[in-house]
């Protein structure tokens, strides 16, 4: 003879209930919050950097055509002021290093390729861009600064988590609360038509906790 299957009880599944729909509706909006923040986030970060590339590029486009990588290189070192960069280099119009600097620790700026004006991603982000004097195109700077898009999602995992496990906690109490409210007359219902099967005995009453549907059923129940 087979076992009955294992049977969770109506208590258990409200409660089930209420987590699943609660943890479903939550992950929702953190996820779609997170990732239109960090879209946004990632997409004004570029811009910054593209700026800061574009004012080097304007700033430096004298020294560029007269040769003198001097001023050029301190117009460079300004951006060390900004921690999240790696490095900066101006290269001429042959491709050739003309004035560069990096962060301590950080590896030189890569050389630039040929119509590589844009923007890359990687372990780093590394923004090209063109340096015009009067039409003309005089050689490119080469923007890098360090990308912080997967530390700014693992922070906000940390974040998320830590919400998810207060909305769970706050979730439970809840759901125990109405626990007790739906289930205890129901339960108190369920032991005395068993008594009643079992032994006969018909004078016990279930009490009445609220004026609503579970109250009507516990009336209806008393009334039998």
């Amino acid at each position: 003879m087979s076992s009955p299957p294992f049977r969770h009880s109506l208590g258990s599944k409200l409660r089930l209930a209420i987590l699943g729909s609660t943890l479903a509706a939550l992950a929702l909006a953190l996820g779609a919050t997170i990732v239109y923040d960090l879209r946004t986030w990632h997409r004004e970060w570029i811009a910054d950097v593209q700026a800061q590339a574009d004012l080097l590029g304007h700033a430096s486009a004298h020294d560029l055509a007269a040769g003198d990588p001097r001023v050029a290189r301190q117009a460079l070192a300004i951006m060390r002021l900004q921690q999240r960069m790696r490095g900066a280099a101006i290269y001429d119009r042959q491709g050739r290093l003309f004035a560069d600097w990096h962060a301590d620790g950080a590896a030189p700026a890569p050389p630039v390729r040929d119509a590589a004006h844009g923007t890359e991603a990687g372990d780093d982000l590394r923004v090209n861009a063109p340096i015009v004097d009067r039409g003309r195109t005089l050689g490119s700077v080469v923007v890098r600064a360090r990308d912080e898009l997967a530390a700014r999602i693992a922070s906000y995992g940390a974040l998320a988590l830590g919400l998810v496990v207060l909305a769970l906690a706050a979730t439970w109490a809840l759901s125990s609360w109405l626990k007790a409210i739906v289930t205890r007359p129901l339960a108190a219902m369920t032991d005395i038509a068993r008594e009643a099967m079992q032994h006969g005995v018909l004078s016990r009453r279930a009490a009445k906790l609220g004026e609503d549907e579970v109250g009507e059923l516990v009336d209806a129940f008393n009334a039998l």
